[in-house]
């Protein structure tokens, strides 16, 4: 099966399905999904010998930060919104993604902060719907 089938969940945006190009504490090695053969190729390796936070990934026809639900892994049941996600973990993430580009020339990633969860849904529902359009 083509990752292009993989639907953005069986009931968006409150449960999602995510691929994950980079699992949690990998090698710098950035990987990405080819949109003409759904294949998972390198794209690059990073400059800046940093090891990925979290799990890397997307939901398909979208992109967010997200934690899984609870039949998956019960370590985050207690998190439905931004303000749950403890402030030393956002803290390592937003340091991975303002830093991780930082020996390339010319690139670099700005956090202008974090989102809701409710602003997140709607972030979801709109790229989805952006991406059914394009599809038009």
């Amino acid at each position: 099966m083509g990752l292009e089938l993989v639907s953005p969940g069986k009931n968006p945006p409150e449960e999602i399905n995510v691929i994950i190009e980079i699992p949690k504490d990998s090698e710098p090695v950035k990987y990405e999904v080819d949109k003409e053969t759904g294949a998972i190729f390198v794209d690059r390796i990073l400059s800046t010998p940093m090891r990925y936070p979290c799990n890397y990934g997307y939901v398909p026809s979208t992109k967010i930060l997200a934690v899984p639900v609870s039949k998956i892994f019960s370590g985050y049941a207690h998190v439905e919104d931004i303000a749950q996600v403890s402030s030393h973990w956002l803290e390592r993430i937003g340091h991975f993604f303002e830093h991780y580009k930082d020996l390339e020339k010319g690139k670099w990633v700005k956090l202008d902060g974090w989102g809701g969860a409710a602003e997140a849904k709607q972030i979801l529902i709109e790229a989805h719907q952006r991406h059914l359009d394009s599809k038009a």
